[in-house]
């Protein structure tokens, strides 16, 4: 799951722990600040029947060496031939939606530069991709409907701790209704490393147990790739 920093991994699976802590452990100390887990990031803006973004929808695309470690642990794919049982599939829904109650999904709405809250996940479909990554998709419901022709809608994806990288794929970006266009950003990766390395210098950028990994500084949004939303001036109700 996104949320499985290094602690909340050994809680959710334990099996999974070790092998990301045996590989953290041949590493050295500073490269623990860079990310372990990396997600292809689908975004879709929700709009109700007052052409007002309502919810989005996010689909992650998890890599190929999570896929298997996750698959691993949940006890799928045992043969290892990259097709999943009907039994397997039903038992693969919401296998990433056990979320902890302080994590917030790594998703982030802005509307004219105020955070928005968001409603708890709703799951939709999880399925094993042809090529052996796990894909996954929830919803999550705006606190309040957003007129993207009066409002600057932003929606931000990061992981503070820079455990995870996430790239949205704009392909997978979209706004569902006619009259509004996304676009997506990127972050200047030179200068949020440049950040991140006089970050861990302050700090001395030694540590002894891989598990404190979650004490390196909160860079993540330095990180961010980012949605913003652009509609046109017409009339949406409300």
């Amino acid at each position: 799951m996104p949320y499985l920093s290094a602690m909340t991994i050994a809680a959710f699976a334990p099996s999974l722990a070790r092998a990301l802590v045996a590989a953290a452990l041949a590493m050295p100390a500073p490269v623990m600040a860079h990310p372990h887990i990396f997600i292809d990031t689908g975004v879709e803006l929700l709009h109700g029947d007052d052409g007002r973004v309502a919810a989005i929808r996010i689909a992650w695309t998890y890599d190929e060496l999570f896929s298997l470690l996750l698959l691993e642990d949940l006890g799928l794919d045992s043969d290892y031939d990259g097709v999943l049982t009907n039994a397997e599939r039903q038992d693969l829904q919401g296998f990433d939606m056990a979320w902890p109650d302080d994590w917030d999904g790594d998703v982030y709405v802005e509307v004219d530069g105020v955070a928005l809250p968001l409603g708890p996940p709703q799951p939709g479909v999880s399925e094993l991709l042809d090529n052996g990554m796990l894909y996954s998709e929830h919803t999550r419901v705006l606190d309040r409907p957003v007129d993207g022709a009066l409002e600057a809608l932003v929606v931000k994806v990061y992981d503070p701790t820079f455990y995870t990288s996430y790239t949205i794929l704009p392909e997978r970006v979209h706004s569902d209704t006619s009259g509004c266009q996304t676009a997506v950003f990127t972050p200047d990766l030179d200068s949020a490393y440049a950040f991140l390395e006089a970050a861990l210098a302050e700090l001395g950028a030694q540590v002894d147990d891989p598990f404190e990994a979650v004490q390196f500084p909160a860079v993540g949004d330095r990180f961010a790739e980012e949605v913003r939303l652009t509609c046109a001036g017409a009339e949406h109700g409300g």
